[in-house]
């Protein structure tokens, strides 16, 4: 079995493990674990995902979420021949990615598993914090202003507003920094990129 992607393609940490995975042209099956549905709560899944989040990533028998722990995991092809999940993976000895996968995404900190421990742990630990100032107003605006009324309960009016002023003042200083070069950390491509928010 290949490389499996559990989550739902219209939640943003899914959608960007598989912008990360397309850009990287890595094959991959996407099962659908749909958040309107509740699935992400039956039994199979919190199996997978102790917390009942999307993605989980599940490659040969190896099982991996939080969204930044799945994008280094598959950046740097951590899983060599006979890997073992509950050993310790020696980050010099890591394979090296084939020549024929894109080298424009620049190295980040090591430890698939440490990546996952962390952003569970403590979700700002390993997310940029710019990626982070757009990333909890968007959620507050998409929840309050569009999964709510859909669901027919009412959004905080008061907490919605709040958050499109710090999104324009997070877009703001986003501006400036994409004003003055090409991308988020530099010129060139790296995974903060892939964490703004779409």
């Amino acid at each position: 079995m290949g490389l499996q992607i559990f989550g739902d393609a219209a939640a943003p940490c899914t959608r960007t493990v598989i912008a990360v995975l397309d850009h990287l042209k890595r094959d991959y099956e996407l099962v659908p674990v749909l958040l309107g549905k509740a699935e992400q709560r039956t039994p199979e899944h919190i199996a997978r995902q102790p917390f009942g989040q999307v993605p989980v990533l599940v490659d040969d028998g190896f099982v991996l979420y939080e969204s930044q722990a799945i994008c280094h995991y598959v950046r740097h092809d951590f899983r060599p021949q006979g890997y073992v999940a509950a050993r310790a993976q020696d980050w010099r000895q890591r394979p090296r990615r084939p020549a024929d996968r894109p080298q424009d995404l620049q190295p980040l900190p090591p430890g698939p598993r440490l990546a996952q421990l962390c952003a569970a742990a403590h979700p700002r630990a390993h997310t940029d914090l710019l990626a982070d100032d757009l990333m909890r107003p968007s959620t507050i605006i998409t929840v309050e202003g569009v999964f709510k009324p859909a669901h027919g309960m009412p959004g905080d009016a008061a907490l919605l507003t709040r958050n499109v002023e710090l999104l324009d003042k997070a877009l703001d200083g986003y501006e400036r920094i994409l004003s003055k070069q090409a991308w988020l950390a530099g010129d060139h491509l790296t995974l903060a990129d892939f964490f703004v928010p779409p």
